[in-house]
C-alpha cells in the first residue's frame, strides 16, 4: 500500500518535471505554472537534504534583502532569533567534527545531539517552510467566478493556474519531502554507528556538494535544476523503506544511549522482551526489520516484526539451532549457530540491553555469551597493563 502510493508520487512528480521541461513564450509572465514547478521542486529538494542549512541561508537571505519597513511581516523563518539560532547551531557541529576526527572519544555524544537535531529541524522546521512557500502559489485568482466555470470548464482552469493543483501539491510536496529527508538523514545515522571520523565528514562534504549543485544548475538553467531534483527523489523512492528501517535504528539507538536505559532494566525481570533488529535479511524480513527475539518451547527461535511499524505483524523462524550472546561495543549481539553454516550475526539487540547479558541469555535458553573482539583486545590489554604496573613483592 505505501509503495503504491509512493510510485503515484512519483509518476505526478515525473509529469511535474515534463511541464516544467516545455518551454515557457517570452510573454507568459515570471509566476508562470513551468516556472512555479521548478522553483518548488528546488526549493523542497534541497531543503530535505539539510534542512539546518538552508533554513538559516533562505531566512537569513530574505531578512536582508527585504526593506526595514517591511521586514516585521516577513514569514515567520526570516526572524533573527530562528535563523541566527539555527546559524550558532550549524557552526557547533562543524565544530564537532573538526573535534571528533581528532578525539574519536567526544564523536559519538554530538552524533547522537545532531542525529536529534535533523529530526527536529526536517520535520518541524524545514517542511513547514516548503509548505509555507507552497501556499502562496496555491491562491486563488480574485478574477475567477462561477461563470468562468461554467463556461470553460474546471479542467482547462485546473490547468492553467497552479493554484488548483492544491489537493494534489501538498500531498505531492509533503510525500518528496519526507522520501529525499528519509534518505539524506540515513547519513547521520551511519556517522552515528561509525567508528572513523573521515566517514562523518566525507557524508557531510558530499551533501553540501549537492545542494551546491542544484543550486548552480538552477540559475544556470531551471530545466537542468529540475532535472536533477527528480534524479534524487527518484532514488529516494526506490531506498525509501532501506531508510525508514535505518530511521527506526538510529532513533533507537540514539534514545538508548542518550537516556542510559541500560540502568532501567532490572536483573530479575522474568518478563523480558528481546528487542532488536536483524542484521540481515531472513525470509522476506529485510535487514534492520525492528522486531522482537523468542524461543518457542521447541527450541527454535523467531522474530516478529511490522513493516513500516503498523502492518500486520509477521513471523520468520531464524537459522539458527544455538545461540549465544555477544557483547557489543554499542549493544549485545545474538549470533546463531547452525550446523554446516558456523556462527553469523542474527540481531542486534537494543542499547538498553547493554550489562545485561546473562539476563538475555537465560531468558533466550542459551549460556552461551563471549565478548567482542574489540572489547577482548581491550580486556587482554587492561589486564597485562595492571600486571606490568603492579609492585614486585620480595620473598620474605
Amino acid at each position: 500500500m505505501i509503495r503504491s502510493f509512493c510510485f503515484v508520487i512519483a509518476c505526478l512528480m515525473v509529469t511535474m518535471v515534463t511541464t516544467s521541461a516545455e518551454p515557457v513564450p517570452a510573454s507568459e509572465p515570471e509566476g508562470s505554472l513551468a516556472s512555479i514547478i521548478a522553483t518548488q521542486m528546488t526549493s523542497t529538494t534541497m531543503t530535505a537534504m539539510s534542512p539546518l542549512l538552508v533554513v538559516t541561508a533562505q531566512g537569513a537571505w530574505e531578512y536582508y534583502h527585504a526593506d526595514a519597513a517591511v521586514r516585521s511581516s516577513l514569514p515567520w523563518y526570516t526572524s533573527p532569533w530562528l535563523w541566527g539560532s539555527l546559524l550558532t547551531l550549524g557552526g557547533l557541529f562543524t565544530l564537532n567534527t573538526a573535534i571528533g576526527n581528532a578525539i574519536p572519544v567526544l564523536k559519538t555524544p554530538m552524533n547522537v545531539v545532531e542525529e536529534h537535531e535533523n529530526k527536529i529541524t526536517g520535520i518541524l522546521i524545514g517542511l513547514p517552510m516548503v509548505l509555507t512557500k507552497l501556499f502562496p502559489d496555491l491562491a486563488m485568482p480574485s478574477s475567477l467566478g462561477p461563470t468562468t466555470v461554467i463556461n470553460d470548464g474546471i479542467l482547462p482552469i485546473a490547468m492553467a493556474g497552479p493554484w488548483v493543483a492544491g489537493l494534489v501539491a501538498v500531498p505531492v510536496v509533503i510525500a518528496c519531502y519526507l522520501m529525499v529527508w528519509l534518505t539524506f538523514h540515513s547519513m547521520h545515522v551511519i556517522a552515528l554507528v561509525s567508528p572513523f571520523g573521515i566517514i562523518d565528514t566525507g557524508l557531510k562534504i558530499s551533501r553540501l556538494g549537492l545542494v551546491g549543485a542544484i543550486l548552480l544548475l538552477s540559475f544556470a538553467s531551471p530545466l537542468l535544476g529540475v532535472l536533477l531534483c527528480a534524479l534524487i527523489i527518484l532514488i529516494s523512492y526506490f531506498v525509501s523503506g532501506w531508510s525508514f528501517r535505518l530511521l527506526v535504528f538510529g532513533s533507537i539507538l540514539s534514545w538508548d544511549l542518550m537516556l542510559f536505559r541500560h540502568r532501567r532494566v532490572r536483573p530479575d525481570d522474568e518478563d523480558l522482551i528481546a528487542q532488536g533488529f536483524l542484521c540481515s535479511a531472513v525470509d522476506v524480513a529485510p535487514a534492520r526489520s525492528y522486531g522482537t527475539l523468542s524461543r518457542d518451547p521447541s527450541g527454535s527461535y523467531h522474530f516478529r516484526y511490522r513493516p513500516w511499524l503498523i502492518m500486520p505483524e509477521q513471523s520468520v523462524p531464524l537459522p539458527a539451532t544455538a545461540l549465544s550472546i555477544q557483547r557489543g561495543i554499542l549493544s549485545p549481539i545474538a549470533r546463531g549457530h547452525a550446523t554446516g553454516l558456523g556462527s553469523t550475526h542474527l540481531v542486534r539487540l537494543r542499547p538498553k540491553y547493554r550489562g545485561h547479558e546473562e539476563l538475555l541469555a537465560r531468558h533466550l535458553g542459551t549460556s552461551e555469551i563471549e565478548d567482542h573482539i574489540i572489547s577482548r583486545g581491550f580486556h587482554h590489554a587492561r589486564n597485562w597493563l595492571r600486571e606490568w604496573c603492579r609492585p614486585t613483592v620480595a620473598p620474605a
